[in-house]
């Protein structure tokens, strides 16, 4: 019995993991593939502690060239966090190899959904020094992120019977699929395009309103340094041009009543006038 329980239990491990294909419902993370490492250091004086994490999304890691088969994480893994001990004058000490995620890991699952963040959890198959192992990367959505960039590290601590590490990657693959599509051009047949030419318009008419303020602006600072350093003109004479701006109320009126006129006028002679 033990002995059946066992196999299915491998056999269900062995068919989840090669399910994962990289992709998920709502996510695509293929641009992600390929190896990506993370460095985080503490100072644990008299030597620094170094956590290297070696990830690929989409593939197995494989063997690193310039470490030692001893150091490495054995069989086939997609992540492996070593611990390092690095101290001036002498060689990097590899202390630790732990398996993140290995082939027999269960598939990679979606947790803790927020509105342009999620997390990618990961369970180990293998306990390492009696716990077991968990990665939570937690995927941020960018999209004007590129997908080259590595994760960065954020938080490794052990406690009830478990270790677990988090990083955190920002890319535009972390978007949901529909998200990270470049947005659809408009219509010619109203829509989008009536909108854009609306804002087009009242955009052009502010540009022209601050146009003419500033033109005034400097038309009356201007004007009045120079009364005042030709004339040495004071309070109101410093006004350019101050007779016009005088009669600027009486000439508005005279225009207003020339209009006014002009409207009732053109008005009038539509109608119909008594012959009696």
């Amino acid at each position: 019995m033990r002995l059946s329980t066992s196999l299915a239990f491998a056999a269900s491990a062995t068919l989840a993991a090669a399910a994962w294909d990289c992709k998920l419902d709502n996510y695509d993370l293929t641009p992600l593939a390929g190896v990506k490492t993370v460095t985080h250091d503490v100072d644990t004086p008299p030597s620094t502690t170094r956590r290297i994490v070696r990830i690929n999304l989409c593939d197995q890691l494989g063997k690193e060239d310039k470490v030692a088969d001893e150091d490495q994480c054995h069989g086939d893994v997609q992540a492996c966090m070593q611990v390092v001990s690095v101290k001036k004058g002498a060689d990097d000490r590899y202390l630790q190899a732990v398996p993140m995620w290995d082939k027999d890991s269960p598939s990679p699952e979606v947790g803790d959904v927020r509105e342009k963040e999620w997390q990618l959890r990961i369970k180990s198959s293998k306990k390492y020094a009696g716990l077991e192992q968990y990665m939570n990367i937690n995927m941020i959505c960018d999209p004007d992120a590129g997908n080259d960039a590595a994760p960065i590290f954020g938080y490794f601590g052990e406690g009830d019977g478990k270790a677990t590490l988090e990083l955190a990657w920002r890319s535009k693959a972390a978007c949901k699929r529909d998200e990270s599509a470049p947005d659809a051009p408009s219509d010619g047949d109203g829509g989008d395009g009536e909108k854009s030419s609306g804002g087009g318009f009242f955009h052009t008419l502010g540009v022209i309103f601050w146009i003419v303020v500033f033109a005034l602006l400097a038309y009356f600072v201007l004007g009045a340094l120079y009364n005042y350093q030709n004339y040495g003109a004071r309070g109101a004479d410093l006004i350019p041009h101050r007779d016009f701006w005088r009669e600027v109320p009486a000439l508005a009126q005279d225009l207003g009543s020339h209009l006014f006129n002009n409207v009732r006028q053109s008005g009038s002679r539509g109608g119909y006038s008594s012959l009696g």
